[in-house]
């Protein structure tokens, strides 16, 4: 016998209530068809390839060197990939603040090639999902940047961390670099 002529006819496991299992097949069937509608807003492969050949002629355009093809981006529209990609809240009254160079380096002793992957300073590719955390990506990348640079070794920072922990506000619904900063430093880190 099927779950839902279990439910018409009243018999269910005992302890499932059959209104809470209704409930659960109506939310998951609710779910599959907003997914069904939201691929259906996709690109078709036609224009998957047509974008992916118009961003290839702007960079070689441009004089790029780097490759690009179809990832799990490409055919996101503009508003989801804003809400779900791009988190970055700047706080209220931030004041741009001047770079000052007090390494002691000057622009004629910089290599005219760096590649970090070869000193060993970039850790592996994330991938934030659906939440808009790129402000805590961003400090976790520049955080373990600096401690190569300072320190010589490979760490690997956790995001979740920063994102579950902090108590500036910030989230999957977009946050501040500085709130991750502050979890680390609370925890010594820094």
């Amino acid at each position: 016998m099927t779950a839902l002529n279990s439910l018409q006819h009243g018999r269910m496991r005992a302890g499932v209530d059959p209104l809470r299992a209704l409930t659960i097949v109506l939310v998951v069937t609710l779910a599959l068809l907003i997914l069904a509608t939201a691929h259906a807003e996709r690109l078709t492969p036609e224009q998957e390839t047509a974008r992916i050949a118009s961003v290839r002629a702007r960079i070689e355009a441009e004089g790029r060197t780097f490759r690009v093809g179809p990832n799990s981006l490409t055919d996101i529209p503009w508003d989801e990939f804003k809400e779900h990609y791009l988190g970055l809240r700047l706080p209220e009254g931030l004041q741009s603040q001047p770079i000052i160079n007090d390494h002691g380096v000057g622009d004629g002793d910089l290599p005219s090639l760096w590649d970090w992957r070869e000193e060993g300073g970039i850790g592996g590719i994330r991938h934030q999902g659906a939440c808009g955390s790129c402000w805590c990506f961003s400090a976790a990348g520049a955080f373990e940047g600096a401690i190569m640079i300072a320190e010589g070794f490979e760490v690997d920072i956790s995001e979740q961390h920063a994102l579950s922990c902090n108590t500036g506000g910030s989230g999957c619904g977009g946050g501040w670099m500085g709130d991750a900063y502050d979890v680390w430093q609370s925890y010594g880190a820094i």
